[in-house]
């Protein structure tokens, strides 16, 4: 079988020369639509990529202790969020409607079923992230507050089900992946600490948000430590740096919840530090082709995460070693964006260049060519 994406296209030759002679000389062809077409959900961590950095931007230009950085670049990056994550969503329904097999496939795959709690998590992220300027009262957010926490229950519950309950389940299977669908805690009790939804409902909803997400965080992150050492192709992915997602968004909660950044937000950012010393020991890198499109931008989000963690503790204790700290990692958060960008970009230019190289196959579509109506025959 041989799978190529030069040109936007997949192609599976059918032909087996060795184990049926008769086909000897008949190749069959199936063609997949190119990636536009069939956008996979992997995609929306783009837009999650762009949400993280809205969200430091709009904290860089808040905080004191920088006074550099102004809310332009806030502005801009939430302007992009939304205009990436838009595009791939259209992109995506596109798919849904013209290609269902392939969404439910998804759907039904442990890993990428994952991917779903990503447009609501965005949400959340560019409603936390929005500009200052752009907000003229709380009830908008609240009823952000309250759609988002439905969407997170609800497509949660299934994943959690199958994941933990089902007749073949095992705890040991979980991947840095599941975190999408674990990190949508933390950022409902942050913006419901923002919104001060627990006095407007009568119920401390944000606690029992971050009691969800804290329980279901170290279930997810305890089992992918267990596993590591038989999940080979785990170690270099670049998924691993989503275990600094959840606890760099639990900061910023933790902080609202006890009215500064106290201990309990510098535990939580100790571990973030600790976790981005490991995975740094892993050797990051963007030299190769990702396997699906919108893989690297796991690197993103997270950095981004801790990032703003630190300025917010500069801010709270403001010293040369903490200042320095967060202008370290922002530029870290940084750089590692445009690495990204460009090995994207590259990439494309690859595809359009190239046609013997494979680029973003996307395994799912792979499994199902022959679904596809795109079929040539050629003897």
């Amino acid at each position: 079988m041989e799978v190529n994406d030069g040109n936007n296209k997949v192609e599976i030759s059918r032909a087996d020369e060795a184990t049926n002679p008769e086909s000897a000389g008949t190749m069959e062809r199936i063609y997949a639509p190119p990636l536009w077409a069939r956008m996979p959900n992997t995609a929306f961590g783009i837009g999650l990529g762009l949400g993280g950095q809205t969200i430091m931007w709009k904290t860089l230009s808040m905080a004191s202790h920088f006074p550099i950085i102004g809310p332009t670049t806030n502005k801009v990056f939430w302007g992009l969020a939304l205009a990436a994550m838009g595009i791939i969503l259209i992109l995506y329904v596109y798919k849904a409607i013209k290609y269902p097999f392939v969404v439910k496939a998804e759907w039904k795959n442990p890993v990428r079923s994952h991917f779903f709690s990503a447009p609501h998590v965005f949400v959340l992220m560019v409603s936390i992230g929005v500009p200052n300027n752009l907000v003229q009262t709380k009830n908008v957010l609240r009823v952000i507050f309250g759609v988002t926490l439905g969407l997170q229950t609800i497509l949660t519950n299934p994943l959690y089900i199958r994941w933990l309950f089902d007749a073949n389940a095992s705890i040991k299977s979980a991947r840095p992946q599941f975190l999408f669908s674990c990190v949508g805690w933390f950022f409902l009790a942050v913006l419901g600490l923002q919104t001060n939804i627990s006095d407007e409902w009568g119920i401390n909803i944000p606690a029992f948000c971050f009691g969800s997400g804290l329980f279901l965080y170290l279930i997810i992150i305890t089992s992918n430590f267990l596993s590591l050492s038989r999940a080979a192709g785990v170690k270099k992915s670049p998924a691993m740096f989503l275990f600094i997602a959840p606890p760099s968004v639990a900061v910023i909660a933790a902080e609202g919840f006890y009215g500064g950044f106290l201990t309990a937000s510098q535990f939580l950012l100790g571990w973030c530090l600790v976790l981005l010393v490991l995975l740094i020991r892993i050797v990051p890198s963007v030299e190769k082709s990702s396997s699906s499109f919108g893989t690297y931008w796991a690197y993103v989000f997270p950095l981004a995460g801790i990032a703003t963690s630190s300025v917010r503790y500069a801010e709270s204790q403001p010293s040369i070693a903490s200042c320095g700290l967060a202008y370290i990692l922002v530029a870290v958060s940084l750089i590692t964006l445009l690495a990204v960008f460009v090995r994207e970009v590259y990439n494309f230019w690859e595809m359009s260049n190239h046609e013997k190289h494979p680029y973003w196959p996307d395994p799912v579509v792979t499994a199902h060519l022959d679904k596809f109506e795109q079929r040539v025959h050629v003897s």
